[in-house]
């Protein structure tokens, strides 16, 4: 996904309220099995938007992420289901970084976090685009095709996906930290530390503090 369309998906769903307006219906509807720990609460992150926006829009159909994008900004699943990335960019993009967080980050923090990354790196190598807007992160979110995970994973995590960004991926990887700096508790985000050691590939640690 490109830079430009993570913004534009905070913009249409997250800055407008959509996104806290269906976790807080989510939540009120299912406060109960969340208190019993049947269900997880609902907020404004990447599991929300996994939920509420990317895998329903990725197959055919309506939803109520598609009644919210009514200038059709977002092109349609039309015979199958897909990845997200597939559907808005069905002729594929140069990866220029990979990226390792975590699902429970909040969504607008994460692309605060990309864009200054951005700032910092859009033409700071021939490899990388001149435009901001379109430096291209690898996300698997939006990369897998939520329809189908196991499948598309794989058995080998080595020779899956994952592996293939980490090592095509032009500008390295980045991994973007919370205050709790949670990506590193979580088993994907150690696999994907080691398999860039492993490849040799550069590293950052980045977050959606302004520097001051």
């Amino acid at each position: 996904m490109a830079l430009g369309q993570l913004q534009h998906l905070e913009t249409l769903f997250v800055k407008t309220g959509w996104l806290s307006a269906q976790c807080q219906a989510f939540n009120a509807k299912n406060a109960q099995a969340i208190a019993n720990g049947t269900k997880f609460r609902q907020n404004p992150n990447l599991y929300a938007l996994d939920t509420f926006v990317v895998t329903p829009m990725s197959k055919p159909g309506n939803c109520k992420a598609r009644e919210k994008d009514k200038l059709e900004t977002i092109a349609r699943a039309c015979r199958m289901s897909s990845s997200f990335s597939e559907l808005v960019n069905p002729f594929g993009l140069l990866v220029h970084s990979f990226v390792s967080h975590y699902w429970g980050h909040d969504f607008s923090s994460t692309v605060t976090a990309l864009d200054l990354w951005a700032d910092a790196n859009y033409d700071s190598h021939d490899r990388m685009t001149s435009e901001k807007q379109s430096l291209v992160f690898w996300i698997c979110l939006f990369a897998l095709n939520q329809h189908n995970v196991a499948e598309e994973v794989g058995e080998n995590p080595r020779q899956g996906p994952f592996n293939a960004a980490l090592a095509q991926a032009t500008g390295g990887a980045v991994m973007i930290l919370d205050e709790e700096i949670r990506p590193f508790s979580r088993v994907w985000c150690l696999f994907e530390i080691s398999r860039l050691k492993d490849l040799d590939r550069p590293f950052e640690l980045i977050c959606s503090d302004v520097p001051t």
